[in-house]
């Protein structure tokens, strides 16, 4: 249980994750009960309560979908006659002392894991979001990356300063956003950290593997889920549709025969996810000079492939199809 308190009242939180709504054998009792329309249970179920004096006032249960959350500093904040709290997809904002729903805004697909203050604002903190609400909840904006907006040790994964937000994606690619939303990066800054994280990849995890075109002078990524696309002659296979510009698809399959046929002009980075090293801010960056130097790669020059960020790729599991170990890419994967 977290305690909060304003200049008047006590404001208890906590985990209710056996409340039943409509059942006689819950713990708790609520007033309020501010639950989803949904026939699934709720990963997480908050329990609240306002207090004066030691005197119960209201109380309040909420819950939602998504990915399950936890109780937290950084995931409630309490204002002198409200609070707001992220609660799975979803931030809700109540009243103190009378615990009536303000309003509700879901705010990221999977989960909401942390909200700030900014100005009469706040920003939120997502799994596979990073938003900004107004006031009342209305979505400013929001912005997604390449991967969910956390890290597999759950470290540094977001940081709000005077200047800008910093989210850091589940294969570390640093995202720098301003206020409102768009990205400020400086071109320099893009490439290191696109060079970054194809350096961080594990040797033993290849669902993304990074590149150096020579030939186009472009850094360009690869993902397992693009070779599924495509049948055995490298066209677009019968039981699958994409989203992938006409052009996007041309140079794809052009760097996948080119990787094949073991092109020279195409280097991949070294992966050093497994070093001893990989966390240490230095010994990365010098590994992406080495490599920039090496293969006389200019900053000012070198561009970074954009494909689709939206791209989707739909493969229907209900047709048969020929066995991907037969086609002439798969060997890319062993």
């Amino acid at each position: 249980m977290t305690h909060y308190t304003t200049d008047k009242y006590r404001i208890d939180i906590y985990a209710d994750q056996t409340f039943t709504e409509g059942s006689a054998d819950n713990v708790n009792q609520y007033d309020f009960v501010y639950f989803d329309n949904s026939e699934y249970h709720f990963p997480s179920v908050f329990g609240i309560k306002t207090f004066k004096d030691d005197t119960l006032i209201k109380s309040a249960v909420i819950g939602s979908i998504g990915g399950g959350t936890g109780i937290r500093e950084t995931s409630t904040i309490i204002e002198n006659d409200r609070l707001l709290i992220c609660c799975l997809d979803s931030v809700f904002c109540l009243s103190i002392p009378d615990l009536t729903l303000l309003w509700r805004t879901k705010a990221d697909q999977a989960t909401c894991f942390e909200i700030y203050k900014y100005q009469d604002s706040y920003i939120i903190h997502g799994e596979l979001e990073i938003s900004r609400l107004d006031k009342d909840g209305k979505i400013l904006w929001q912005q997604s990356g390449a991967d969910i907006f956390t890290t597999l040790d759950g470290k540094d994964t977001f940081t709000i300063t005077d200047k800008y937000i910093l989210a850091t994606d589940w294969e570390n690619r640093k995202y720098k956003f301003d206020f409102n939303g768009i990205i400020i990066m400086t071109k320099q800054e893009q490439i290191y950290n696109w060079l970054t994280t194809g350096l961080q990849q594990p040797a033993d995890r290849l669902s993304e593997i990074f590149y150096y075109d020579k030939r186009d002078n472009e850094f360009f990524s690869i993902l397992v889920t693009d070779y599924f696309m495509f049948d055995e002659n490298l066209d677009v296979a019968e039981d699958t549709t994409t989203t992938y510009t006409k052009e996007n698809l041309e140079t794809l399959i052009d760097r996948i025969k080119r990787i094949e046929k073991k092109d020279v002009a195409i280097i991949s980075l070294p992966r050093l996810g497994n070093s001893a090293n990989v966390d240490d801010t230095e010994f990365i960056s010098q590994q992406a000079e080495s490599f920039l130097n090496l293969n006389s790669i200019s900053i000012e020059t070198v561009t970074i492939w954009e494909v689709e960020e939206n791209g989707t790729i739909t493969i229907d599991l209900k047709n048969k199809s020929k066995s991907v170990t037969k086609k002439p890419w798969w060997k890319v994967w062993k």
